[in-house]
């Protein structure tokens, strides 16, 4: 999966030169969010959407 995020990550990097990426995700989904933190995103913020906790991650471009 890394490599996928990798891949992604890449590909806006190519086509739309991003100074910084943004992402949400369900704070239950504790497998993405360790693949996230993996790949340099760091949360950002927090919301929650009728039941369900979301986190904001983000990652700056170097």
């Amino acid at each position: 999966m890394q490599a996928f995020v990798s891949f992604i990550l890449d590909h806006l990097r190519e086509t739309r030169s991003p100074a910084a990426y943004r992402l949400t995700v369900a704070d239950f989904n504790e497998r993405a969010i360790r693949l996230y933190r993996k790949s340099g995103f760091r949360e950002t913020g927090t919301f929650t959407r009728d039941d369900t906790r979301f986190i904001v991650m983000t990652k700056e471009e170097i």
